[in-house]
């Protein structure tokens, strides 16, 4: 739950927080002068001011760097959006809580997948995500800042699907998949996404019920990791490790198959793909 104290921090008198005290280590903390019209929303290692008509952002480690221009906006504007995002830390934890129960303990009951099921419907309205991965916060790019609409959306989409195929509903599921090729992620499935440690945990259950079409979503970008360039700078050898650990751990011949094709037309000398 969201609650409101007086603040602590000296030039405001409004803080905005959830859990037992306001905590900047284990989440994020409003203070608010609203007379002034000024705010400071504190991360610990990340923090936005707002004064003067507008956001300045910082971080921990730039500390020494020149502070960035000033991002012109509307104080209340900058208010709902700072509380939109303690609402949303909110929301993101009960995600990860959820697919943490998917994951180690699954229902054993229809029922049971029910109930998830509402809970991950009601936490992707909560979230806006539709509409956050068509419209990425400006704000927050300008700052530099992922605010993890895909991944959150990722894990949704996954955990809605396993619901689907654990209920009988293979026809939904596979709505729900299509997410990824209809334009619901704008990106659609590709080396990122099969990098994921999450997606990695999500896949193997979705394989079991349904290879076919989540091999179909990873044959592109399985042809394109296979063609990443061995060494640096990022992806290359890295993404195609990471990838192929996991592959390995994942019993599914047709994708296993799809690998080895993607490895063997791939333009990347085969010594780099079996790392």
């Amino acid at each position: 739950m969201v609650k409101t104290d007086r603040s602590k921090r000296s030039g405001y008198t409004l803080s905005v927080y959830y859990g037992d005290v306001p905590d900047t280590e284990r989440s994020s903390v409003l203070h608010l002068n609203l007379k002034k019209q000024t705010g400071l929303h504190d991360s610990g290692m990340h923090w936005r001011t707002y004064l003067a008509g507008g956001e300045r952002t910082g971080h921990a480690w730039d500390d020494n760097l020149p502070d960035p221009a000033l991002a012109t906006c509307d104080f209340e504007t900058w208010v709902i959006d700072c509380i939109s995002d303690i609402v949303g830390q909110l929301s993101r934890l009960k995600l990860a809580e959820t697919i943490r129960q998917i994951q180690d303990t699954p229902p054993d009951t229809l029922e049971g997948w029910v109930t998830i099921r509402e809970t991950l419907s009601t936490l992707e309205e909560r979230m806006n995500l539709a509409h956050r991965l068509q419209h990425p916060n400006q704000m927050k790019m300008a700052a530099g800042i992922c605010d993890g609409a895909e991944a959150n959306a990722w894990m949704t989409t996954l955990g809605l699907a396993r619901c689907a195929y654990e209920l009988g509903e293979r026809r939904q599921a596979r709505r729900v998949a299509k997410r990824f090729t209809n334009g619901y992620f704008p990106k659609g499935f590709r080396g990122l996404t099969m990098v994921d440690s999450d997606v990695q945990a999500a896949l193997p259950a979705l394989l079991d019920h349904d290879p076919s079409i989540w091999c179909a979503f990873m044959k592109a970008p399985m042809r394109n990791m296979a063609n990443f360039k061995p060494g640096v700078p990022y992806h290359g050898d890295s993404a195609r490790s990471r990838f192929f650990a996991w592959l390995r751990t994942v019993e599914c011949p047709p994708l296993m198959t799809q690998w080895a094709h993607a490895a063997v037309g791939g333009e990347v000398s085969h010594i780099h793909l079996a790392r």
